[in-house]
């Protein structure tokens, strides 16, 4: 390996920054719809591939720029450039693994610490250090997502014990972060795990959460912290590797346990892992460290698949792939991959970064081999995916709008049992499990286990030709309507106010009986027997009694039988 410096003597060849890199390591990255978010780390630039004048092959210098990878369309990396990158304003702090969060509000970082390396212009010259990007401090600074500008920062809530490069995770839904272990203060551990709550807040901030047995986890960093939605009441992180750092001390706890925390009890436990039935070992008893991990789980919640890729055994930097399944906490690998011809390059990497997109890709971004000779560059702008279901590498990526679930791959349900939609059959750890973790490890029922891709809002349909003249026409037919009876109600208002003028009893319009069709007359409707009828209770009121028949026509006169006189006696 070159002894890399930072900095060197260049020409003034301009350098883009969005395709010029050729190692990217100790980054810090987060994930929203659809993008990736990179912020910080260590840089090196080919210099004679620039064209540039430098004692060294290498330029090394601290990345001063938000890179924005865009993986909202379907796409070849082999073809594709889809990297972007945003110089960061000087008051914002750049450093090595800070913790680093996304949702719709913003970018989220925080972390204390120092970049650990000059920062270089446009032009490949290193910065006079008045002009460096300051250093970490106990704030939160936002980066606007839609506005792509940084806002002003707010106190973090940790103060001293604000950490950089802590172990980050962020639960199903995009909204809670975790932060646990990281340095602060020359490497000093930090024992605690954080909650980062965005969920409907401006200005989030860290809270050091009170858990039970922590005393059974080490501080730590350069390690994963894995979230596992579909577990226990609210969920589970998982820690993954890593090292405890206290000045000149390097331990690297064992993969053959693993610590897991339970957020709905704020409990941690210990596990012992076991090998695959078919497999030969688990991951080195030396531990690892630089490694990546992301998580997926099957439909059913049956089992939980963490895929562990690369990282560092010291001096050994590794290629090599694990998925340890969960609840059975059994480590498979390390898996055969696929497609090694397209990566371009060495498998093998250090302080890499990786994200889970479409439940189906890792995104592998950048990292470092440090037995590559320095003129071989990370491939594809260091982009590199990872089929989770066909356990291949591969360069096409298959973008949907559409949320779509993971699949198990066979090399998993061959151990666990199922198939490629869930139903394991090896539900529980083979080694000896506290009884309180195996109650939280049952099998959930719901399946909330990945984060729900959420897809860009569509355009609203557009209604028929037919629709909008059934429309037109039911409006215009009821505006009719409206302007009859409107027209009616006047006349009639004008006839009863003439009426009353005259000082005779309006009794509306004769002639309008004579119009309404037979079918809609009003018809008497007879009672039924037994019932109360209501016409026989009816007292006409304002009834003017008038002579019937006219005196012209002849009077025919019946006696009633019975009757006490006669028509004759009556008469007279």
């Amino acid at each position: 390996m070159s002894n890399l410096q930072d900095g060197g003597v260049i020409s003034p060849t301009v350098i883009d920054w969005e395709k010029d890199l050729c190692w990217l390591w100790g980054h810090s990255i987060a994930v929203h719809r659809h993008k990736m978010y990179v912020m910080g780390g260590k840089m090196a630039l080919v210099a004679e591939k620039k064209g540039l004048l430098s004692n060294d092959s290498l330029i090394t210098g601290t990345n001063g720029h938000l890179r924005i990878l865009d993986f909202s369309r379907s796409l070849d990396l082999s073809q594709d450039n889809i990297t972007k990158a945003l110089r960061v304003d000087p008051y914002v702090p750049v450093l090595t693994r800070a913790q680093l969060f996304a949702n719709a509000n913003g970018l989220y970082q925080f972390g204390s610490g120092t970049s650990g390396g000059a920062f270089l212009n446009d032009t490949g010259h290193k910065l006079p250090e008045e002009e460096w990007p300051r250093d970490g401090d106990t704030k939160v600074h936002r980066f606007d997502l839609s506005r792509h500008s940084w806002r002003p920062p707010w106190e973090s809530g940790l103060g001293e014990e604000t950490p950089q490069d802590g172990l980050v995770a962020v639960d199903q839904d995009g909204e809670v972060g975790w932060v646990y272990g990281g340095t602060k203060d020359l490497r000093v551990s930090v024992m605690a795990l954080i909650r980062f709550d965005m969920h409907g807040k401006e200005k989030p901030v860290g809270e050091i959460v009170k858990t039970v047995n922590s005393e059974v986890v080490p501080g730590l960093e350069r390690g994963e912290l894995v979230y596992l939605g579909g577990v226990g009441k609210e969920g589970m992180l998982v820690l993954i590797g890593g090292e405890v750092s206290e000045s000149t001390i390097h331990d690297k706890p064992s993969l053959h346990t693993i610590n897991v925390y339970d957020i709905a009890s704020s409990t941690w436990f210990t596990q012992e892992t076991s090998p695959a039935s078919n497999g030969k070992s688990t991951p080195s008893d030396s531990g690892r460290t630089g490694h990546c991990a992301v998580a997926a789980s099957a439909r059913d919640n049956s089992s939980h698949n963490i895929y562990m890729y690369g990282g560092q055994t010291e001096p050994t930097v590794h290629g090599d792939m694990w998925i340890l399944s969960l609840p059975s906490f059994t480590w498979i690998g390390p898996v055969s991959m696929g497609g090694m011809d397209v990566v371009g390059g060495s498998t093998k990497l250090d302080l890499h970064r990786c994200a889970v997109m479409q439940n189906r890709y890792m995104v592998v971004y950048q990292g470092r081999d440090w037995d590559t000779p320095d003129e071989q560059c990370n491939p594809h702008n260091g982009v590199r995916l990872f089929d989770l279901q066909a356990i291949e590498w591969t360069t096409r990526y298959e973008f949907s709008n559409d949320q779509v679930p993971y699949k198990v791959p066979k090399v998993v349900y061959d151990v666990v049992g199922g198939d490629e939609n869930g139903g394991a059959t090896l539900t529980l750890p083979q080694a000896h499990v506290d009884p309180t973790l195996k109650e939280i490890l049952a099998p959930q029922t719901t399946t909330t286990s990945t984060p729900p891709e959420v897809p860009e809002p569509s355009p609203d349909p557009v209604p028929s030709v037919g629709v909008i003249v059934g429309c037109i026409l039911g409006g215009l037919i009821a505006l009719g309507v409206l302007i009859l009876l409107v027209v009616y109600l006047r006349r009639r208002s004008k006839r009863r106010a003439r009426a009353e003028s005259d000082g005779t009893e309006y009794r509306g319009k004769p002639e309008l009986d004579a119009v309404v069709p037979q079918e809609l007359a009003c018809r008497q409707v007879q009672p039924l027997p037994g019932f109360y009828n209501p016409a026989q209770d009816i007292v006409p009121v304002n009834f003017e009694p008038v002579e019937f028949p006219h005196e012209d026509v002849p009077r025919v006169y019946h006696e009633l039988p019975g009757a006490r006189h006669s028509v004759a006696e009556l008469q007279q």
